[in-house]
């Protein structure tokens, strides 16, 4: 949430390569890129084409740290959710902790909280297009982008949690001690997704290095 890797600073390089117009702002405004060291252009990665579905899905992340504290988080969210408001959730396990028991164990821990409080979730939930992250993750951004509602529940907001203070076209909303909503104010300011033909090769063939 404070990409201070990203410091402009001795060494950076010449030009960086830029895919929305939100992610540009906060280099140069809070970590101060020079304006004429980057250039916006469409994502290399992120293709039109090739947009997932990321709506009605809780996302574990790559390292599972302080989960008793995720899950006391997460029976809090439930708790103070309408009836019948959200979603029936698929848990997704992180592609590189298929194996994990950790994670396995955890994710059947996610699903016996769900059963608890199972007269939250509905096929027709009042709240659509809904997912819920846990703890460091920059796959946030690809679900805004997609028009997906983000939960963030955090077990250091201070290291995990994206204020709107620096990361701008973000609307946050807390509800409890860790626990976030995103929304974005307008779509594909910080992904401006490409198409197959955005390329590197074909992108640097347009900028004068």
């Amino acid at each position: 949430p404070v990409p201070s890797d990203f410091i402009y600073r001795s060494g950076a390089p010449d030009l960086l390569l830029v895919h929305g117009e939100s992610q540009l702002e906060i280099l140069n405004s809070k970590l101060d890129w020079p304006i004429n060291k980057m250039q916006l252009i469409k994502s290399l990665r992120f293709r039109i084409e090739n947009k997932k579905n990321l709506s009605n899905k809780i996302f574990l992340p790559y390292i599972l740290i302080n989960k008793s504290l995720f899950l006391n988080r997460f029976e809090k969210f439930l708790i103070s959710s309408s009836l019948n408001s959200l979603p029936k959730f698929d848990v997704i396990i992180h592609s590189t902790m298929l194996d994990s028991s950790k994670h396995i164990n955890f994710k059947n821990k996610l699903i016996k909280i769900m059963e608890m409080y199972k007269n939250r979730f509905s096929t027709n939930p009042t709240n659509k297009n809904i997912s819920i992250f846990f703890g460091i993750t920059a796959s946030i951004f690809e679900a805004l982008e997609t028009g997906t509602r983000v939960i963030h529940i955090c077990s250091d907001p201070l290291f995990q949690y994206f204020n709107d203070k620096i990361w701008p076209n973000l609307k946050t909303e807390k509800f409890n001690d860790g626990i976030y909503s995103y929304n974005l104010i307008r779509l594909g300011k910080y992904i401006n997704f490409g198409t197959k033909t955005d390329t590197l090769q074909n992108t640097l063939k347009n900028i004068n290095l």
